[in-house]
């Protein structure tokens, strides 16, 4: 209480703080007990018995909490939720709803290992959500509130910041790319189009720090200084439109005696700069250009820091130390599993893995969720 950096445990959760740990009953396996290779002791009395190795009671645990999940799902039940133990599932939130109409399961998974499925709830909100009318009084459909994207809009905002900016300086080492890029846009046009340059607007303070530190800025803003001193600029913008028509023309009698490869490398930092962030656009590029941001970045303090979906880190547990191992950690918290992940890349008491890129980063882009990625995406 009195250290500032500290914040005591709620009162339910006391005694476990007090103790180091939850005493876990050997009635709350869910897993034949022969299975298990830890101790067991007894209380005072010999009415109790309990696991002394929680690693291996959890891991055991978590398999059979899997192997449940698998059967209720394919028992026909939409949705499967698995309540970890640093999580609190109270009933009254919820409303009673048949399988037929959506209703999903909850698997409550106790500190102390227990474990109750609840079938059949829905959220309340969700359960009790308003049915929009028209003027006349009839039902016209139920008001379905926007599905929860699984990137945050500073994750998303991250992610696009980075795929663009690798995808710029691939585009801007492709002439012949561009110039088709180029063509593209003069006939179906672009929300840059006017035109003005991308100001790859960071969302927090932290993200525009982070962006200063990518290689790929660096490179790009070194070629964007060559373009400018082939044009006769010393400084300044490379897309300036504030003085009117004179500054196109002085380009225009200056590119007439370039060669062809001179005009083409320019359009190329020019449409680069140009490039909108953020839209499906960059996935197609990064596509066609074979840009692997694996040569360029790594996942850093940033990107973990950021991605906080329970089921996306899961997901990435699971590509970096296999999917039967990351099932043994189903309840760990994000935190604890970020660290694993993190261990596993830097090969820190564990196998070193190599190579490996969040679905976020790849091209094509990919999610862990059935949900859609972002709240917003551009076009």
């Amino acid at each position: 209480i009195r250290d500032p950096e500290q914040e005591p445990p709620p009162p339910w959760q006391l005694k476990a703080w007090l103790l180091g740990g939850v005493e876990i009953a050997t009635n709350a396996a869910l897993f034949d007990e022969a299975h298990y290779q830890g101790g067991i002791v007894a209380d005072l009395f010999g009415d109790n018995r309990y696991f002394t190795d929680p690693e291996a009671f959890w891991a055991l645990q978590n398999q059979t909490i899997v192997a449940e999940r698998g059967r209720l799902l394919a028992a026909g039940w939409p949705e499967v939720h698995v309540i970890a133990p640093d999580q609190r599932f109270q009933a009254w939130d919820y409303d009673q709803v048949p399988k037929s109409r959506g209703g999903a399961v909850y698997i409550d998974v106790e500190a102390d290992g227990h474990v109750t499925i609840h079938k059949g709830l829905a959220p309340r909100a969700t359960a009790c959500r308003p049915l929009s009318r028209e003027q006349d009084g009839s039902v016209l459909s139920e008001a379905v509130p926007p599905e929860r994207p699984e990137m945050s809009a500073p994750l998303a905002n991250a992610v696009d910041l980075l795929r663009h900016s690798v995808v710029r300086l691939a585009l801007a080492d492709t002439p012949m790319v561009a110039l088709r890029l180029a063509l593209a846009h003069m006939i179906g046009g672009s929300s840059l189009w006017r035109v003005e340059a991308e100001r790859q607007t960071p969302h927090t303070d932290t993200i525009a720090a982070w962006r200063e530190t990518l290689p790929t800025q660096a490179t790009f803003a070194t070629l964007r200084a060559e373009a400018l001193t082939r044009l006769g600029v010393e400084e300044g913008a490379l897309i300036d439109q504030h003085d009117g028509s004179a500054r196109t023309a002085e380009a225009f009698v200056l590119l007439q005696a370039w060669s062809d490869d001179d005009v083409l490398a320019l359009l190329a930092v020019v449409m680069a700069e140009t490039l909108a962030m953020g839209t499906g656009l960059i996935d197609q590029l990064g596509q066609v250009l074979g840009v692997d941001i694996g040569q360029h970045w790594q996942p850093d303090d940033v990107f973990f820091d950021l991605a906080k979906d329970r089921e996306a880190v899961s997901g990435m547990l699971a590509e970096v130390i296999g999917d039967r191992t990351a099932k043994t950690y189903l309840t760990e918290t994000g935190p604890k599993k970020k660290a694993i992940i993190r261990k596993a890349l830097a090969g820190d008491g564990r196998t070193k893995v190599e190579g490996w890129l969040p679905r976020y980063l790849r091209f094509p882009q990919a999610g862990y969720t059935a949900r859609p990625l972002t709240s917003v995406r551009a076009g």
